[in-house]
């Protein structure tokens, strides 16, 4: 109870008490004797006047707080009541009670949308839901409702097949009411409508990319077609492969791969906006550049954003982009010839050397129309049993006796209508597409086949045969395997085999040691050919069982007599032979006999013959080459 009233009139009475002496005092000259005291008993009405105020104050006060009180109270009964009306009626949610105990089911409204069924379907019919339930998951829900019968709440995805052939996805959490004796009795249970969840991370499986989480190759032409292109703005295209991504999976193991294209995306993403990044596919990527004016800047800083390092947990690895360059309109007006021609410009860019980029040009069109047609008649004629290869065999001297000391087998492809086909020609097109792998492998039996055949003739000594390896060959994990399989197959003593591989073989050490000894162990011999112009070491030559060093017949050719010498003093310090390729002269052999080379191979001996004839001029003769 409040005090208001009476503070006023203790304030009154003082007042009249005050203003009374005061006119007495003016009146008389004095203050009577009991003039205090009669305006003191005037206090007393105006006290009780003031304290009935205060109780009817108070009264109204606490009826209007108990009004609101029950205002505020139905308001918030009113707000709850709409709010569990909405999730009631919410075509996203769908509430259920089953009670077992009665027979009996109630859902809300959210049913109706959700599942196609109406409420009194569901009332009906217990087993309405599991109607609905798609074929594929009725199993996995048996199990989920086995968990809830067990007393236990749980959660479950799946998936409803409407009556119209939608399928819709739903999450289901469900837990029982049990009695006191353990029986279940009801089963409650909210269930959400989570196919637009569903739906995103389809669209995400579809256009982007699991691992980078960058937009995958779908997305970039759905991009290219129906927003780039249809808007007519120039811009450029840029396709990108990492050089060398290759040896990181086979060196480091996949796991490092995998974290070098997480970087690799990351460092892409941070140089350009997100949306205009791509994983094409593998080590790719591809960037829309929608201002080309500062295109070459914009490449420099692009090839010098990879000159540092990456770390991959604790190991630093290098890496560099080929980059090839399309432009829209100029090199098409579609998705496909824009992507085909920044592929080809990327492919001419690891040609001319790597960790670079080049333009396309139509020029590259025809080379890509000729790479393709060779491609296409390399296969077709593998196809057809090899019967437009053959087998060409030249000699290999030894330059100190004249005596024959070797033989390299050299394939030949004649073209039914471009005619004879060089090697240096189509052996690059069998490296690209793998077609390599059974064509060195009929090379192979063609020369064991040739060696049998030989000593089967004529029981002379017969010199050893060179025989080509690809890198690509060298590096298949059944390599060894292969040439086991085919010695067997022929009956060749290996000792009569030697085989030829480059110095780019050498990288892999642990790959090249292990392999170049268990071709050691069977017994064919090993040679490196067109040393000097690789990146073999003095450690390599020290360290794996080479026979011969094959000096480059470009240095014979451009008489480089300070590198033939000291290729020559090299492999006499390691006790290795040489062999030089592509002698054409007398002056040429005159130099190489002088500083103590071993073997020598060129036009000037012979050129590479058909087997008879080699058979016929120096299997059965025997003759001293240099006379």
């Amino acid at each position: 109870m409040g005090y208001k009233g009476r503070i006023i009139s203790v304030f009154i009475c003082l007042l009249i008490g005050v203003v009374t002496i005061i006119v007495d005092f003016h009146i008389h000259g004095y203050i009577p004797d009991l003039a205090f005291l009669q305006r003191l008993i005037l206090f007393i009405p105006f006290w009780w006047v003031g304290k009935q105020f205060d109780k009817v104050t108070f009264n109204k006060n606490n009826a209007t707080q108990k009004i609101d009180a029950l205002q505020q109270h139905a308001n918030s009964d009113k707000e709850i009541s709409q709010e569990l009306e909405h999730i009631f009626a919410n075509e996203h949610v769908m509430l259920r009670s089953n009670d077992l105990k009665n027979h009996t089911q109630m859902v809300s409204k959210g049913s109706e949308h959700f599942s196609g069924h109406s409420m009194s379907e569901f009332e009906e019919d217990l087993e309405c839901w599991l109607d609905s339930l798609h074929p594929d998951d009725q199993e996995e829900y048996k199990e989920f409702s086995e968990k809830i019968f067990a007393g236990w709440p749980a959660n479950f995805e799946g998936r409803l097949l409407c009556d119209n052939g939608e399928i819709k996805w739903f999450e289901a959490r469900e837990y029982s009411i049990q009695s006191s004796n353990g029986e279940v009795e009801k089963i409650l249970g909210v269930v959400f409508n989570i196919t637009s969840r569903k739906d995103e991370q389809f669209n995400f499986f579809v256009y982007y990319d699991s691992l980078t989480k960058l937009p995958n190759k779908e997305l970039l032409i759905h991009t290219l077609e129906k927003k780039v292109l249809k808007a007519g703005n120039r811009f450029s295209l840029l396709f990108i492969d990492l050089d060398g991504f290759k040896k990181i999976n086979d060196q480091l193991g996949y796991l490092y791969g995998d974290k070098l294209l997480i970087k690799v995306a990351t460092l892409l993403r941070a140089a350009f906006e997100s949306e205009n990044v791509f994983r094409f596919s593998g080590d790719e990527f591809i960037i829309i550049v929608n201002d080309s004016s500062q295109l070459h800047l914009i490449l420099s800083d692009l090839l010098g954003s990879f000159s540092e390092p990456f770390i991959l947990d604790d190991k630093e690895v290098y890496i560099t982009p080929s980059i090839g360059v399309s432009l829209y309109p100029d090199h098409g007006n579609n998705s496909e010839d824009l992507i085909k021609h920044a592929d080809a410009a990327m492919q001419y860019a690891k040609e001319k050397g790597k960790n670079t980029w080049k333009y396309y040009s139509y020029s590259l069109e025809e080379k890509n129309k000729y790479y393709y047609s060779m491609e296409h008649d390399l296969r077709k004629a593998i196809s057809h049993a090899y019967n437009d290869f053959s087998m060409l065999y030249q000699p290999q001297v030894d330059i100190k006796t004249g005596e024959l000391a070797g033989l390299e087998a050299l394939i030949r492809w004649h073209h039914p209508q471009r005619g004879m086909i060089s090697p240096a020609e189509f052996i690059p097109v069998a490296e690209k597409t793998g077609l390599i792998l059974p064509l060195g492998e009929w090379i192979l039996k063609e020369v064991c086949n040739q060696i049998i055949t030989w000593k089967t003739a004529d029981d002379t000594s017969l010199p050893k045969i060179a025989v080509n390896v690809s890198v690509i060959q060298w590096q298949s994990s059944d390599f060894i395997d292969r040439v086991k399989r085919i010695i067997n197959e022929t009956g060749v003593s290996p000792e009569y085999l030697e085989f030829e591989i480059t110095e780019g073989f050498m990288e892999d050490r642990t790959n090249v040691s292990n392999k170049l000894n268990e071709l050691r162990k069977i017994g064919i011999q090993v040679a490196i050919d067109d040393f000097g112009t690789g990146y073999s070491s003095l450690s390599h030559l020290k360290q794996f069982p080479i026979n011969v060093l094959k000096i480059d017949k470009s240095f014979i050719l451009q008489n480089e007599t300070a590198i033939i010498e000291s290729i020559c003093d090299i492999a006499e310090h390691l006790k290795i032979n040489v062999m030089a390729e592509g002698i054409e002269t007398q002056g040429q052999l005159a130099f190489l006999q002088s500083i103590n080379c071993t073997y020598g191979q060129g036009f000037y001996f012979e050129r590479p013959i058909k087997a008879g004839e080699f058979e016929e001029k120096y299997l059965r003769r025997q003759p001293e080459i240099i006379q």
